[in-house]
């Protein structure tokens, strides 16, 4: 109980003496930390998810770009993975996507940006393979 002087008379009121407002505050920051840990979460998840595309669409280009040409393996690289770019270099098919980040945690995860870069490298196929990479077994 704690002692509140009203007109000239000390008052108990029951629950000043606790520390309510503060716990409140100290509450309302840590919940603000948690869902700023679970935005950056989150986005880590997305970056994640998008280097598993442009590995698999690489994958899918590369064995496609070997067998039918760049024509048909762009097709397959756009239908897997709509959103990303592909370039075609000796040896090897490039595989690029922008993943947009928020501007609350912008500065934090990319400097600015606005934007993190996923960057792909697949190499290509050669068919028919130069050995038989299945031999008969008899």
């Amino acid at each position: 109980m704690a002692l509140v002087k009203i007109k000239k008379k000390y008052i108990n009121i029951p629950g000043l003496d606790q520390e309510t407002g503060a716990a409140t505050v100290e509450f309302a920051f840590a919940m603000i930390a948690l869902f700023g840990f679970f935005a950056i979460y989150m986005q880590f998840v997305q970056i994640f998810i998008a280097s598993e595309r442009l590995a698999f669409a690489g994958f899918a280009a590369s064995r496609t770009c070997a067998v039918k040409g760049e024509g048909p393996a762009i097709a397959v690289a756009v239908e897997i993975d709509p959103e990303a770019a592909i370039a075609f270099k000796p040896g090897e098919i490039e595989m690029t996507r922008h993943v947009p980040i928020p501007e609350g945690i912008d500065r934090f995860l990319t400097r600015g940006q606005g934007r993190f870069t996923v960057i792909h490298q697949s190499p290509l196929f050669i068919e028919p393979a130069p050995e038989d990479d299945n031999p008969a077994p008899f």
